[in-house]
């Protein structure tokens, strides 16, 4: 089955949200503000070089802060790029013709057994489910599948092609209801 996990938003995650946005931004904030408590403003206004690269210690050319720019920087492209090849494939699955009308199409998963129903009255709930939603403005064709369509899920058998003689072969099932 695949995995349905819960995505409503509730107190705890929009807290722990806040929290970690405070801690961040006050953490990263911090750190750049003690460094340039440190440094030498008068001079940095002046335009004395000499003592402004002595103020940052002897010798030192790329120091940690410098160089945590460049990481990020380097990590920002990285994760730029990323996104702009997901953005394009999702372009090109929208592109793709899957062989039927995709517009005005709800595709909607159960599992009746979580809400504590049998066997037996499984299907009855599935034949009652389909036909209140007949009913509904709008509703043209309702039917049901064992997995939904091109998500990847589906079911093996075993089967044996008439006039071949070799074992038989596995083939993929997807079980689906009238129309």
């Amino acid at each position: 089955m695949p995995l349905q996990p819960d995505l409503h938003v509730d107190a705890r995650v929009l807290l722990f949200t806040v929290r970690a946005a405070l801690l961040t931004g006050v953490g990263f904030g911090l750190a750049p503000a003690f460094r340039s408590g440190r440094t030498g403003v008068t001079s940095q206004l002046k335009g004395n070089t000499t003592t402004a690269a002595a103020s940052h210690g002897p010798g030192r050319l790329l120091g940690l802060g410098s160089a945590m720019v460049v990481l990020q920087v380097a990590l920002s492209m990285v994760v730029l790029t990323g996104a702009g090849l997901h953005l394009r494939t999702l372009d090109n699955l929208r592109r793709i013709d899957p062989g039927f009308d995709t517009r005005n199409l709800i595709l909607f998963g159960i599992n009746p057994e979580l809400a504590g129903y049998k066997n037996p009255q499984i299907l009855d709930l599935y034949i009652n489910l389909q036909r209140k939603i007949a009913v509904l403005p709008g509703v043209t064709i309702v039917t049901y599948s064992s997995a939904a369509i091109l998500d990847g899920g589906s079911s093996s058998r075993s089967m044996h092609v008439e006039g071949r003689t070799d074992k038989s072969t596995a083939v993929q099932t997807m079980s689906v209801g009238p129309e």
